[in-house]
């Protein structure tokens, strides 16, 4: 069973204990977490002072805590014991559902930046642990990833007030928003996403929400991650987010460092589309799981932001032979700048894939002569710290038995 006692707590009075006792007894009904069920590490034993050094984030990362269970969140945020870990928290990652208390509470820390509430199941709730009002106003960081929020959630998100203004990195991702919810977060005016700077968007079935609702606007020009893995966009989806008329706008800006489309049924066509799109400083780049063949690959190799990669993943892309050997040759002449410049002590200029550091390619089809093509792309980017060019020497099959002929099938089309 769940304490609660003066002992364990450290409340001034046994009146207090009993009180915050009945309190945290109706708190637990509502959200299915109790101590006894396992949910903390820390064990009841522990004073409050063990439970706060325990939860609490050493040398550098001092002020940033990560709690458990219910027991050890509510010594974080009631126990008298807990005031100084309050006044300098600027991180709190939290492992159980909170209540609305326990969101009262921390709604009133000025110095809190960033929380982490992934994997806590709102799920509906969040309308009422999340009211308006309800989390710091200096909060920057907000992670709700894996809470099952649907398109309703969405909506709520959107309300004046519930996602302070200062926020500018929302996680969303491995929720179950649909193209409804989708729909919702980039078209209302209140929405969060138009403000913020990093934005993360997988796994939750956005569809054709994308193609049929990003249009210039709907993201910050000051949008710097963006991440949409697995969400069946397909090119029209790539095309509405490269948008870049002279007219209307751009949706993507200058300042985009990092996309990633993952298993998006995104062919070259949308690849072509994308790199005429102004994001000129782009560093990471993950197109892992698509159809991309040398068409793509050239497209990538001559756009703007080629000599700025730092990060490119195009595995499980059905990238074959014609296009292994133009990254080949990529590589050679970018291996060339390297050496120069070891020699020289700063860039002596710029060439595609110049500065990249990461370079993923593993399962594609390198055709008969694979072997020998995997060793050229070893030795043209053996400047390259980070490179996977496993399973492409002999391999003349796609894992998830896609048809080539028809590449937009291969991937869940329910949206």
């Amino acid at each position: 069973m769940f304490r609660t006692c003066k002992e364990c707590l450290g409340w001034d009075t046994a009146a207090q204990a009993q009180a915050h006792s009945a309190t945290a007894g109706h708190r637990r009904t509502r959200s299915g977490d109790s101590q006894g069920s396992g949910s903390s590490k820390t064990s009841h034993s522990s004073t409050p002072s063990e439970v706060l050094e325990k939860i609490e984030g050493k040398d550098a990362d001092v002020g940033k805590f990560e709690v458990r269970g219910t027991r050890d969140l509510d010594i974080l945020l009631f126990n008298p014991e807990g005031q100084e870990a309050r006044k300098r928290m600027t991180s709190l990652k939290i492992n159980c559902k909170p209540t609305v208390e326990h969101m009262e509470a921390i709604s009133k820390m000025t110095t809190l930046e960033d929380l982490d509430l992934r994997g806590v199941h709102m799920g509906g709730d969040i309308v009422i642990l999340l009211a308006p009002n309800r989390l710091p106003a200096n909060l920057k960081s907000l992670n709700l990833s894996h809470n099952g929020l649907k398109a309703s959630d969405a909506r709520h998100l959107c309300k004046p007030n519930v996602v302070p203004p200062n926020v500018t990195e929302m996680n969303l991702s491995h929720n179950e928003f649909g193209p409804q919810g989708g729909e919702i977060l980039f078209k209302e005016k209140e929405s969060p996403i138009s403000r913020l700077t990093h934005l993360d968007l997988s796994h939750n079935g956005l569809g054709h929400s994308v193609a049929d609702h990003c249009r210039p606007g709907v993201f910050s020009p000051n949008l710097q991650l963006l991440h949409l893995e697995k969400n069946a966009i397909g090119d029209n989806g790539l095309q509405a987010l490269s948008t870049n008329s002279m007219i209307s706008g751009r949706v993507l800006g200058d300042k985009l460092l990092d996309i990633n489309l993952t298993e998006n049924n995104i062919t070259e066509s949308g690849v072509k589309a994308f790199v005429k799109a102004r994001t000129p400083n782009l560093q990471h780049l993950t197109l892992s799981g698509n159809y991309i063949q040398s068409e793509g690959v050239g497209a990538i190799l001559s756009a703007p932001f080629a000599s700025k990669l730092k990060h490119l993943n195009l595995a499980y892309c059905e990238t074959g032979p014609e296009a292994a050997d133009m990254l080949i040759a990529a590589g050679k002449k970018a291996n060339k700048v390297a050496e120069d410049t070891l020699t020289m002590g700063s860039l002596v200029r710029e060439v595609p894939l110049c500065k990249l550091e990461k370079l993923i390619m593993s399962h594609n089809k390198f055709g008969s002569d694979g072997v020998n093509r995997v060793n050229a792309l070893n030795d043209a980017f053996k400047f390259v710290t980070t490179k996977n060019f496993e399973h492409n020497s002999t391999r003349t099959h796609n894992p998830y038995g896609l048809n080539p002929e028809d590449p937009l099938y291969y991937r869940d089309q329910t949206y």
